[in-house]
């Protein structure tokens, strides 16, 4: 089979399809809009929501640090699969405050929760690093505000 002709294929096929979708009307943005709205007052949502965001926190970690699924199971005392199934967000696994703390420690990182009013949005201050764990370039004061230097 000639790649270039199942890649024009696809593409005429692509372009066709999205011909064929109607345009977006400010009437179906507005019922999004609603729809958004309904959601986030949802317990359920806000839940999948935040495990999500833990989620994506511990795999930067892990990316971060050169760990795996194996490796961090092995130091947690548990299964790789009972890692990985954290890491999709498996129903079937109880996501407690204590889980996410456990796992945030074995990463060097803690947990932190947040409780604001609707109308209200959590502020979030990022520390910098002690200086003996901090990047050659802050001790130096190489950056702006940090270290007590300007250049």
């Amino acid at each position: 089979m000639n790649p270039r002709k199942t890649g024009q294929q696809t593409t005429d096929g692509l372009k066709a399809y999205l011909a064929s979708v109607p345009e977006v009307t400010e009437a179906d943005l507005e019922a999004l809009r609603a729809s958004a709205r309904k959601l986030e007052g949802e317990p359920l949502f806000q839940a999948d929501f935040l495990k999500r965001r833990f989620v994506e926190e511990m795999l930067a970690a892990m990316n971060e640090q050169g760990v795996s699924q194996m490796e961090l199971a092995k130091k947690w005392g548990k299964t790789r699969q009972y890692v990985s199934k954290l890491l999709s967000e498996d129903r079937r696994v109880n996501f407690t405050i204590e889980t996410l703390c456990e796992f945030a420690r074995l990463l060097d990182r803690r947990v932190e929760i947040q409780v604001v009013r609707p109308a209200e949005a959590a502020l979030v201050i990022r520390t910098v690093p002690k200086a003996e764990t901090a990047p050659t370039i802050w001790k130096e004061g190489a950056v702006a505000g940090i270290g007590g230097r300007h250049r």
